[in-house]
């Protein structure tokens, strides 16, 4: 007698498990947690929009992370198979960033991978509208959920296919994902989250909570945001995963690319 259930994957799941499985089969991981004092960075964040317009915080640490990637191009190498056995590393220019959405699609969640195409040069306002755009426009104007659509009505094997071109195709892998990625956890309070991704750097964004920190050997309290990186150590060494760390946390603690922003507009509008 059968005691056990089961049932084949959709063509979605087949498509979502393979994101993960590039990841496992194709990355070996480092993992790094550090903390950033984002006090300045959230009066920045009221003061950017109500200069410029309103924004969250995401697209804040979505220009952070595309212009710590391009002050780190070793972070945008990514790890190709190539026929039959071999292995290639190829470096990308662009600064394209993964974004995980979940929104629904036919009566059911999705959760799908949004690109912001370009980051590094977008600024912290456009990067907003695009997220808006993939959480709420028709999804018939989304490429990626027009995919998800048409893979919901094709066999697994399109999903499986898909994959195998994206594991050796840097053309087509460029074409259908960003080359860095960030997974926001908001709803995690001062958690860590370890990523993985098709990308060779993921940054995991936990909550912002009041922690106790020594100040000059005084005890203050700092808004602080816990940030977790995994990345691909096959082709990114310890000491320049490092590099990145340092290069985010500073970023954000200064906030100055968000200063220089608030400028421009403020000398477009003189």
């Amino acid at each position: 007698m059968k005691n056990y259930t089961e049932k084949p994957l959709t063509s979605i799941e087949t498509y979502m498990y393979g994101l993960k499985s590039r990841a496992h089969l194709l990355h070996c991981h480092g993992h790094a947690t550090f903390p950033v004092d984002v006090t300045k960075l959230v009066a920045l964040r009221k003061g950017y929009s109500k200069a410029v317009r309103p924004v969250t915080l995401t697209p804040i640490i979505i220009k952070a992370v595309a212009l710590t990637m391009r002050a780190n191009p070793c972070a945008l190498r990514i790890l190709f198979q190539r026929f039959p056995f071999r292995r290639r590393i190829v470096d990308f220019d662009a600064v394209d960033l993964n974004i995980p959405v979940t929104r629904e699609l036919n009566g059911e969640q999705v959760t799908f991978l949004g690109v912001i195409r370009d980051a590094d040069r977008k600024s912290i306002a456009e990067i907003q509208g695009e997220l808006l755009q993939l959480q709420r426009d028709p999804p018939e104007t989304i490429p990626t959920l027009q995919k998800l659509g048409k893979l919901r009505k094709s066999p697994p094997f399109a999903a499986t296919l898909y994959h195998w071109l994206m594991a050796r195709s840097p053309a087509f892998y460029l074409k259908n994902a960003g080359t860095c990625g960030l997974v926001p956890m908001d709803a995690i309070r001062g958690g860590h989250f370890f990523p993985i991704g098709p990308t060779t750097a993921a940054f995991g964004i936990g909550g912002i909570g009041d922690h106790v920190v020594a100040e000059r050997g005084v005890a203050v309290v700092r808004r602080m945001l816990q940030i977790s990186l995994s990345l691909d150590n096959y082709v990114v060494s310890g000491p320049e995963g490092l590099g990145i760390c340092v290069t985010l946390r500073e970023l954000l603690e200064s906030g100055s690319f968000i200063e220089d922003e608030i400028a421009c507009r403020s000398e477009a509008a003189a």
